[in-house]
């Protein structure tokens, strides 16, 4: 009734626009299997994002495929977001197989190196990883991601050096004399040549007793040892010694001569025999040792004496008389060089004889004395008769007349 009031504060209600579009970003892919990549959208701030798939939140995960979004808000929805498209991976393809050595020797390995594989690689003698440690063969790869595994790699071929082989020894000499030296040679080491010595180098000069070996060594190992060669010292030998009977000998008789003490060489006798005994007759006899660095002093000398034919012996003893079956004893002596030999026949140093003449000889392998004296044992004769005496020629009762 008393009238109207000013206007009140205005508020103005301003008119709503439709978003604009959003921005999406996230990666294309590729993809595999299952495999899925984040998408994340932005500048929709007021509004409701709504994805082509019906998600509305502000990051989903997708497989492969295009995706857009829209802002939507009471207005209306935005123009459709920039588009991203997920692309599907394919199989991987087989890796590339490199290495570090394309032989290797004994125990030695070479490294093989997988690339180009954007997934797990697979070797053909097992094991997994982008490097492998190897020896001779042939080797293959595969790689193994979401989408599958590749077919093999192109193989690669590690190829194989034996150990080397023992070299061959040759010798100039296998006997060394005082202060010669020989010299060893090693052939067919296409590396370093080791001696048992424990030098090195082809050739080596050796002058003692011993075996000597040699082996080659290369990158790739020391080879077994080489067959041994002997090498000898010697010094020119000391003179044996021989012993044996001095005799006598006499006609084909012999005594036995023995040499010792050559021990590093050949026994020679003065006689031109190289046994350790020797049978001989009279003469002078020593020996030498030679060997290849020389012949020694020679030995002892033994003298073979010859024989003599024996002095007559001394006969002794009764010279009888013997009557009947009676007997004396002769006696031979001085007959030391020999055997005794009795006119009789008989050959010990006494007999027993009766009457007759005796003589004897001393018999040896020279030959025979002359005879020795001569007994002669006589015959006893028949006694004449004994003449007869008598101290009384008569006698009274029971007297005795004594009768001689």
């Amino acid at each position: 009734i008393c009238g109207s009031s000013p206007a009140s504060n205005t508020i103005i209600v301003v008119p709503g626009t439709v978003p604009t579009a959003p921005t999406i970003t996230g990666s294309t892919g590729p993809v595999c299997g299952t495999e899925k990549v984040t998408l994340t959208v932005g500048a929709c701030t007021s509004g409701t994002i709504k994805w082509s798939t019906g998600e509305t939140t502000s990051t989903i995960s997708v497989g492969a495929g295009s995706y857009t979004a829209t802002c939507i808000n009471s207005c209306g929805s935005s123009p459709a977001s920039n588009t991203i498209t997920v692309t599907m991976g394919a199989t991987p393809q087989p890796p590339t197989l490199t290495t570090n050595k394309s032989t290797v020797c004994g125990t030695e390995k070479a490294t093989l190196t997988a690339s180009g594989c954007n997934g797990t690689v697979t070797w053909s003698v097992g094991g997994t990883g982008t490097t492998k440690e190897v020896g001779a063969g042939t080797y293959t790869a595969t790689c193994t991601n979401a989408c599958g595994t590749s077919a093999a790699s192109l193989p690669i071929v590690i190829g194989s050096e034996p150990l080397p082989t023992a070299p061959v020894v040759t010798t100039d000499k296998t006997v060394c004399c005082d202060g010669e030296k020989a010299t060893l040679r090693a052939t067919g080491c296409n590396g370093t040549v080791t001696w048992s010595t424990g030098a090195t180098g082809t050739t080596i000069q050796v002058g003692e007793s011993g075996n000597y070996t040699a082996t080659c060594t290369t990158t790739c190992g020391t080879s077994s040892s080489s067959t041994p060669v002997t090498i000898q010292k010697l010094s020119k030998p000391s003179a044996p010694t021989i012993t044996g009977s001095t005799g006598p000998v006499c006609g084909n008789e012999k005594v036995t001569l023995t040499a010792s003490a050559c021990t590093t060489g050949t026994l020679k006798w003065s006689t031109g025999e190289t046994t350790s005994t020797i049978s001989v007759g009279a003469g002078t006899y020593s020996a030498v040792c030679e060997n290849i660095c020389g012949s020694s002093p020679a030995s002892n000398t033994i003298i073979v004496v010859p024989g003599t034919v024996p002095t007559a012996p001394a006969i002794s003893g009764s010279t009888g008389p013997v009557c009947g079956t009676e007997k004396v004893t002769l006696t031979a002596s001085a007959c030391t060089s020999g055997t005794i030999k009795w006119s009789t026949g008989e050959t010990t140093s006494t007999i027993s004889v009766g009457a007759g003449t005796y003589t004897a000889t001393c018999i040896n392998s020279c030959g025979s004395s002359p005879a020795s004296n001569t007994i002669t044992v006589t015959q006893g004769a028949t006694p004449q008769p004994p003449t007869l005496t008598t101290n009384k020629s008569t006698v009274c009762g029971t007297e005795k007349a004594t009768l001689t």
